[in-house]
This record gives structure tokens, C-alpha cells and sequence, in this order.
């Protein structure tokens, strides 16, 4: 993969110079993140670490669900999270778009 950035502590500054790309790819992510309903970096966070989501069953008391997939519903919908348990049961889906408001990335809701 060719790079348009590099790391310089905790901030990113133009390997090419050319902002030409620089625009294009950060279009281009940006184009994603409105496709998702959420910024790129939570879904892949939510898909490697897992969720909390709302559990009415138990007072509305944060439930973690480690194993985490994305898929896409249907031009109404979008994409959303497929949570499963330890058994490989499917659990529930939960829109991208709602991130925040059914499902978050700290049991706390800190983020």
C-alpha cells in the first residue's frame, strides 16, 4: 500500500506533498464513514474489541459482546453489527448509525 502520510508523534503530516491525493483519499474515507454511519476507526475498533450494547432484559445494564461482524442490511438500513455469543448464536444487530445510542465501545459510555 502506498502512503500518503506518516506518523510524527501523534499527528500526520504529507509524505508526497501532492494534496491533490492527500483530498482524494481523505474524500474517499470520508464517503465511507457517511456509507457506515460511523467514523472508521469505531467499527474497527468494535470489531476487534467487541461492543457494549443496551440489554433491556437486565434494566438496560450494558452487555459486552466480544465477537463482532459487520454486515450490510439493505439500501434502507445501511450496515450494521452482528453480535454473536461464545456458542456462535447470533445475539442481535445493531445499526452503525446508531453508535452511541444502542451500542458503544466502553461500558461506561465514555468515549
Amino acid at each position: 500500500m502506498n502512503r500518503l502520510t506518516k506518523k510524527v508523534g501523534d499527528n500526520y503530516c504529507s509524505q508526497s506533498g501532492d494534496f491533490y491525493d492527500l483530498y482524494n483519499k481523505l474524500g474517499k474515507l470520508e464517503d465511507l464513514e457517511e456509507q457506515l454511519g460511523c467514523p472508521l476507526e469505531v467499527v474497527f475498533k468494535a470489531l476487534e474489541n467487541g461492543i457494549y450494547i443496551k440489554n433491556s432484559i437486565y434494566n438496560g445494564v450494558p452487555e459486552y459482546i466480544r465477537t463482532v461482524g459487520l454486515v450490510y442490511m439493505n439500501d434502507m438500513y445501511g450496515f450494521a453489527l452482528t453480535c454473536f455469543n461464545e456458542k456462535a448464536e447470533q445475539m442481535g444487530i445493531y445499526l452503525a448509525s446508531e453508535y452511541k445510542l444502542t451500542w458503544w465501545l466502553k461500558e461506561d459510555k465514555s468515549e
